[in-house]
């Protein structure tokens, strides 16, 4: 304003507009982002579906296991059973000792107690699988 140089009626302005002339990287690297994304969740959910047949195998080895244990151990109660009736039986007419009938009600009672356990991993395997494939508990 002060100056003697420069006349006042000399002015200046501008304007400027900023134009999206090229976004192609953008938009590129924005699909490749979306596209990495979508490739790890479903990479994620192919993990998560292989630790689910996983474990669907293994409770099926368990319950085949244990199915097959059941046979076994159901013979081997009946004929635990039979032992203790015979040596009861003997016992009770003088013909047996007391050590024998104490052995059979032992054996008797180990296999019923095996039993018990079979079941209950039978049952824990099939309800744990139940639960693993979507089932409601009640």
């Amino acid at each position: 304003d002060e100056s003697r140089l420069v006349a006042k009626k000399n002015y200046s302005g501008g304007f400027g507009f900023q134009l999206p002339l090229f976004e192609g990287y953008r938009v590129d690297a924005a699909v490749r982002q979306a596209q990495a994304l979508a490739s790890a969740r479903d990479n994620d959910r192919l993990a998560v579906q292989m630790d689910i047949d996983q474990l669907n195998v293994h409770f099926d080895e368990i319950i085949r296991s244990s199915r097959v244990k059941m046979g076994y151990l159901q013979d081997e109660a009946n004929a635990a059973g039979q032992a203790f009736r015979l040596a009861k039986e003997r016992y009770f007419s003088f013909q047996g000792t007391l050590v024998d009938l104490r052995e059979a009600i032992r054996n008797l009672s180990r296999v019923q107690s095996e039993i018990i356990d079979v079941k209950t991993e039978l049952l824990l395997a099939l309800g744990s699988k139940q639960l693993l494939n979507g089932a409601r508990v009640q």
